[in-house]
C-alpha cells in the first residue's frame, strides 16, 4: 500500500500541558540538599551552603528554561506506511520533527501490546536547534493477526537526568490492523496456476449440452441442430440420429475453514492463510468461491466478488477470527451449505477432526450428496498438536535417562496414539466418498499439499485399473 500519513502538524504547544515530574531518587535528592543545607545554616559552615541551596536551584533554573523554551513547541508529522499489514512482518513509523527553540530530551512512542519494537527500542533521543528539523524512524514487529493501537507520542525534556524532567504527551490513536500471515512457503505463479489446473482438471464435472466433446448417439429430437445429426448412423438406422455433447459444468468452490477451538494455536492460523491463498488461485482462474468459517455454527460466510480489492477484503474480514466452539457442527454446517444456496460446490475443508468417527462419517455423507467433490485437509497431525515431539525443548531435561526416556518411550506413544485415531479417521471420511489428506505441518503450502492429495488419488487409480486389468 501507498505512504499513508495519518497526523500532520502534531504540535507540543500550549494545546498539551507540561507534566513535570520528580523521580523518587529526584525527590530524595531534593531532601537530602535542603537537610544539609538548613544543617549549614544552622553550624554557621559555608561550605554546607552549596551542596544544599544547588539542586533546588537547578530546579528553579529548569522551570525557567522551559517558559523560555515555548513550552517545548515542537512540530511532529507522525506518517505510517501502511495502517494494514500481514502478520509476522514490520510497522515502520516515520516521526518528523521541527523545533521552535534549542532543545534536547527523549522521544517515546507507545503501542499497544502486540507491537514489539526492533532495530531500536520505542525510545529516542534527539537535540535540535531552533527551527532544525529531524526525521527518526521506529520500527515495530507484528507477530499475530488481530488490531493494534498506536497509542500516543511523547516528549520528555531533562533536567538532571534520574531526578526530574518535564514531559508532553499527545494521543495518536491509530488503529493497525494486523491481517493473516502468508503461507510459510512462496511458490511462483505459473507452478500455483499448474497446480490449478490440474486440480481443476481432475475434478471437472461433465454434462451434457451443447460443448465441443462427444458424448453418445440419441434420436434426433425437435430442436437439435441439423449440423449434429450423424449422417452415417442415419443412413444406417434408417432414422435421423443426432450426435451429443458434453462441456464442463461451472466450477464453484466452497472453503470451509474449522473457526472451533479444536482448531486454537497455529492449525487456526494456517487455515486462514491457506483459505486466503486458495482463494486467490481460484479467483484468478474465474470461478466463484465462497468462504465459511464454521464452529458450532457459520462466523463469517464470505462470498468472493470480482471486484480489484475483493482479496484485500478478505484478510481484512478474517483478521479477528478467533475459535469459538468445542468442534465442527456438521448438521448446522450442512443447514448453511443447503438454505444459502452452496449445494453442488467443491467443498474444500481445512480442519482438527476431533469428533467421534460416526459423528463425522454421518456428517461428511449429508454434505457430499450435494457436493460435486469433498477434499478433507486434515490438521490432526503431531507436526499441529500440543503434543509435538519436535519442538519440546532438550534443554528443559535434567538427564541423558530423562532425555532417552521422551525420545524412545514418550514420544513414540504419542505418535502411535495419534497414527491408531487418524487411521479412523480416514475410514470415516473415506467411506463418505471424499477424499483425504494429511497436513503434516504448517511450514509448507496449501497447494503443494493439494497436488500431493492429487498425485497420490492418481496413484492409487492407477494402481487399481491395473490390478483389474490383470486379474
Amino acid at each position: 500500500m501507498s505512504s499513508k500519513e495519518i497526523i500532520s502538524d502534531l504540535n507540543f504547544g500550549e494545546k498539551n500541558p507540561i507534566q513535570i515530574s520528580i523521580s523518587a531518587y529526584g525527590i530524595m535528592f531534593l531532601l537530602l540538599s535542603l537537610a544539609i543545607g538548613l544543617i549549614g545554616l544552622q553550624l554557621n559552615e559555608p561550605l554546607l551552603y552549596f551542596p544544599g541551596i544547588v539542586p533546588p536551584l537547578v530546579f528553579v533554573l529548569f522551570i525557567l528554561r522551559l517558559s523560555i523554551a515555548k513550552g517545548l513547541e515542537i512540530e511532529v508529522q507522525v506518517t505510517i506506511p501502511s495502517t494494514q499489514v500481514k502478520a509476522k512482518s514490520f510497522v515502520t513509523i516515520e516521526i518528523d520533527f521541527i523545533a521552535k527553540a534549542k532543545i534536547r530530551g527523549l522521544v517515546s512512542i507507545e503501542t499497544s501490546e502486540g507491537l514489539f519494537p526492533v532495530v531500536k527500542p520505542e525510545h529516542s533521543f534527539i537535540s535540535l536547534n531552533n527551527d532544525e528539523r529531524s526525521t527518526d524512524t521506529f520500527v515495530f514487529f507484528a507477530p499475530r493477526r488481530g488490531k493494534e493501537r498506536v497509542k500516543s507520542l511523547s516528549f520528555q525534556y531533562n533536567g538532571i537526568i534520574g531526578f526530574f524532567y518535564a514531559e508532553k504527551t499527545v494521543e495518536i490513536n491509530q488503529d493497525l490492523i494486523i491481517l493473516p500471515e502468508p503461507q510459510r512457503i512462496q511458490l511462483p505463479w505459473n507452478l500455483k496456476q499448474r497446480i490449478m489446473d490440474q486440480f481443476v482438471s481432475q475434478i471437472t464435472v461433465m454434462i451434457k449440452g451443447r460443448g465441443t466433446e462427444f458424448l453418445a448417439l440419441k434420436d434426433f429430437e425437435y430442436g437439435d441442430e441439423l449440423r449434429h445429426i450423424s449422417w452415417k448412423a442415419t443412413a444406417k438406422f434408417n432414422k435421423l440420429i443426432s450426435k451429443e455433447f458434453e462441456e464442463p459444468m461451472q466450477l464453484r468452490f466452497l472453503i470451509v475453514v474449522d473457526g472451533s477451538l479444536s482448531m486454537a494455536g497455529p492449525k487456526l492460523e494456517f487455515a486462514l492463510s491457506a483459505a486466503i491463498e486458495l482463494t486467490t488461485v481460484i479467483r484468478r482462474s474465474e470461478f466463484t468461491v465462497t468462504i465459511l468459517v464454521h464452529g458450532d455454527h457459520t462466523y463469517r460466510n464470505i462470498k468472493i466478488t470480482s471486484s480489484s480489492g475483493a482479496l484485500q477484503s478478505l484478510a481484512i474480514e478474517l483478521h479477528n477470527v478467533i475459535p469459538l466452539g468445542t468442534g465442527l457442527n456438521y448438521d448446522t454446517l450442512y443447514d448453511t451449505i443447503t438454505t444459502k444456496k452452496l449445494t453442488n460446490s467443491v467443498v474444500i475443508f481445512i480442519s482438527d477432526p476431533e469428533l467421534p468417527k460416526n459423528i463425522i462419517q454421518e456428517g461428511l455423507v449429508k454434505i457430499r450428496r450435494y457436493s460435486q467433490r469433498v477434499f478433507f485437509l486434515s490438521c490432526f497431525t503431531p507436526g499441529f498438536g500440543a503434543l509435538s515431539y519436535s519442538e519440546v525443548r532438550d534443554e528443559l531435561v535434567d538427564s541423558v535417562y530423562q532425555y532417552n526416556y521422551r525420545r524412545e518411550i514418550i514420544e513414540k506413544k504419542i505418535l502411535r496414539e495419534y497414527e491408531k485415531q487418524e487411521a479412523q479417521i480416514i475410514v470415516a471420511v473415506k467411506s463418505s466418498n471424499s477424499n483425504y489428506h494429511s497436513l503434516e505441518t504448517y511450514n509448507t503450502n496449501v497447494l503443494l499439499e493439494l497436488k500431493r492429495a492429487l498425485d497420490l488419488e492418481n496413484k492409487i487409480v492407477r494402481r487399481s485399473r491395473s490390478v483389474m486389468k490383470n486379474a
